[in-house]
């Protein structure tokens, strides 16, 4: 009894050590977090396109399952070369499908053999000719887009993988990042593109900012970010000669899961020759043990010919080199940050106008079952 005792005051001084390392558990008698219905709130998870794989990595007849947030999902491709997404575990007893086998386009539990169509039903139970009609997984609306597997809660979805507006309709040419992390949820490194004051303070751009915002249609916000360089630090003056004294660039929201970040908008070379925009995405997903991952994708128009493929080339690596300048600087605050609102100022106002269109977005089925409730 005296070793189970001890074990068990370990484990609970442990938890109790653990819990002041949960930024959203510290100071909370002195410093009021302000809470939200949907914005920086783990329990929910909206409607919305997540990543989930890249598409290389389901080959034909393959199987693999993986966590999003706090639900597991199964894809699947079937030999048609169409990719699937259920629940992961089998409603028999609960093994992950994911270690199964695809069958056609149905997927086979390893362990008693099961089998589920692409809309979840079962279709075969190999120790009977019977199959009851309610054995069945929740299935869900996927994709395939920037050479990735995304995936909506539900089963059918209410939008398209966001597209970025000067390249609708025209073949493109991307790139993949390796993802990075944070220790904050995802909603808040959304902020940092139209952060005005952390331009400023964090990485020396003395930039005078004047944000436009407007929602070009459901659930997406778009803000505009236009000025002058200063003519102060050595940056800003180099800056100026390369690009001219104009500055612009723009962030795009999608249902609060994707970013879409296009900069050098009308910037003219030495202030004569107009150079292409460079644009980026930023996919979102929530992990379990209160980290977000970040997968970055550099989009440009896909270009004929020998030198259009190295302008292509040229294009997405001086996309990637802007990103990397912006992002080391930022790693250590969203690292270090229990974010929180109740001090916004005026030229904070892009980031209270997203924060409100995050409160709007519906959550998903995958959220916490007292969301919404009184």
């Amino acid at each position: 009894m005296l070793y189970s005792f001890d074990v068990l005051h370990s484990l609970q001084a442990i938890a109790k050590l653990t819990m002041y390392f949960i930024p959203e558990q510290l100071n909370i008698q002195t410093q009021q977090l302000r809470e939200h219905t949907v914005f920086n709130n783990w329990d929910v998870m909206t409607e919305g396109w997540y990543i989930a794989l890249k598409s290389s990595d389901l080959k034909k007849a393959t199987a693999k399952s993986c966590l999003l947030g706090k639900q597991r999902i199964v894809f699947f491709r079937g030999d048609s070369g169409s990719v699937y997404a259920l629940d992961a575990f089998c409603p028999h007893m609960g093994v992950d499908l994911g270690l199964g086998n695809v069958i056609g386009e149905n997927i086979q539990c390893l362990f008693h053999h099961w089998q589920f169509n692409e809309n979840g039903q079962c279709v075969d139970i190999p120790c009977q000719e019977e199959v009851p009609s309610n054995v069945c997984l929740a299935h869900y609306a996927v994709t395939e887009k920037y050479g990735y597997i995304w995936i909506w809660p539900d089963q059918s979805s209410k939008a398209k993988v966001l597209e970025i507006p000067e390249l609708e309709d025209k073949a493109i040419f991307f790139k993949h990042d390796e993802a990075y992390f944070r220790g904050c949820h995802f909603h808040i490194t959304m902020v940092n593109g139209i952060d005005a004051q952390h331009l400023r303070t964090v990485h020396d751009l003395a930039v005078n900012m004047q944000a436009s915002l407007c929602e070009p249609q459901p659930h997406h916000l778009e803000i505009s970010m236009r000025g002058e360089f200063p003519q102060g630090n050595k940056r800003a003056q180099w800056m100026r000669k390369l690009f001219g004294g104009q500055y612009a660039y723009r962030m795009i929201y999608a249902y609060g899961t994707i970013g879409a970040l296009t900069m050098m908008q009308n910037v003219k070379l030495f202030g004569k020759w107009n150079l292409p925009m460079l644009h980026m995405l930023y996919a979102y997903l929530p992990l379990k043990e209160k980290r977000s991952k970040v997968v970055p994708i550099y989009v440009t128009q896909k270009r004929k010919g020998v030198l259009g493929w190295i302008i292509s080339h040229f294009l997405l690596w001086l996309t990637q080199r802007l990103f990397y300048f912006l992002k080391e600087e930022d790693g250590m605050i969203y690292e270090n940050i229990r974010f929180n609102t109740n001090s916004l100022l005026k030229i904070d106002q892009p980031i209270a106008k997203y924060i409100a269109y995050i409160n709007r977005l519906k959550p998903s089925k995958w959220s916490a079952r007292d969301i919404g409730k009184p």
